[in-house]
């Protein structure tokens, strides 16, 4: 087992910051110096991604809430209340949104949201998939990744999960990554389909500068990766409610940096690369919500990138 420090000075009371329960610092293995505990608290948001004794799923969206501490940055325990007030704190989602988000997936992993006592019979505890018991209405980052609950295919950045898992591999495909920059349209300066496929995958960084700041990738463009992605699959076809998760997942990523350049309206293109590679906010991880993300503005969004999709 490897060596842990864990700054104790820190409270681990439930006092609120920026309407969420407060978060405990995680582990570190001897010798590394988390950002975190640095600034104390100065910076409770600061970002660190994942250590060795900490748990993540294949969702970008709640890794990055761990990864600044919007949830347990250990990514276990959560409670559908700590999912709930993260989303909202994290993104600005509207209440609305965040409480269908969160139900949705409690429910999609056959998962009950309500905490109850561990005593309580028969229903107090129950056993997961790798046949540990935890509290009814408590998850990790893990389970919330079950292929089929709320995890589909075709993911933009993760490999299908293997016939004989119950779990998708957790390891981002950075080459992937950067073939998103081929789908925004129209095509963006530098980049090279041919020459990005020989390179290293962490070609994508060269496009996560300021200086590709004012390229935007909209909802159209987000068709387009969408179209491929699912294309890239045949003959495994995601099913109607997968393929709708997987458009409005992204159109709530559109929702919350929309901007407007040249016409064009999108999210800019190294904010995009940034956190599906490194699950971390924008701004080098500065950046905070400066407004509400209803249901409607998701649906509308979804839309726009179905019909692209759909070639409607």
């Amino acid at each position: 087992m490897p060596s842990h420090t864990k700054d104790t000075s820190i409270s681990s009371t439930s006092t609120a910051v920026d309407d969420h329960p407060r978060v405990d610092p995680h582990y570190h293995t001897k010798g590394k110096t988390c950002p975190f505990l640095q600034s104390r608290n100065q910076n409770e948001h600061a970002y660190c991604p994942a250590q060795e004794s900490d748990v993540r799923s294949v969702c970008p969206a709640l890794n990055t809430m761990a990864n600044h501490g919007y949830i347990s940055r250990d990514g276990r325990e959560l409670s559908f209340s700590d999912i709930y007030s993260g989303l909202m704190a994290c993104y600005g989602l509207s209440a609305a949104l965040a409480f269908v988000l969160t139900i949705g997936g409690f429910l999609l992993i056959k998962r009950s949201p309500i905490r109850l006592p561990s005593w309580f019979p028969f229903f107090g505890k129950v056993t997961n998939p790798d046949g540990s018991k935890t509290p009814a209405g408590i998850l990790d980052l893990h389970l919330i990744g079950l292929h089929g609950g709320v995890e589909h295919d075709a993911s933009l950045v993760h490999h299908d999960t293997k016939p004989e898992q119950r779990y998708p591999p957790l390891e981002i495909d950075e080459s992937w990554v950067t073939d998103l920059v081929g789908d925004v349209q129209p095509a963006v300066n530098g980049y090279d389909k041919m020459t990005a496929t020989k390179k290293s995958g962490s070609i994508w960084r060269t496009f996560a500068t300021d200086n590709y700041k004012s390229t935007l990738v909209s909802a159209a463009d987000v068709g387009y990766m969408r179209k491929r992605r699912e294309r890239e699959i045949l003959p495994k076809k995601l099913d109607g409610v997968h393929a709708e998760i997987a458009r409005g997942e992204m159109a709530i990523v559109l929702g919350m940096w929309d901007h407007t350049s040249n016409g064009k309206s999108g999210i800019p293109l190294p904010w995009l690369l940034t956190f599906l590679a490194e699950e971390k906010l924008p701004e080098n991880g500065t950046w905070r919500p400066k407004h509400k993300q209803g249901l409607l503005d998701v649906v509308k969004r979804s839309k726009a990138i179905r019909t692209v999709q759909n070639g409607q």
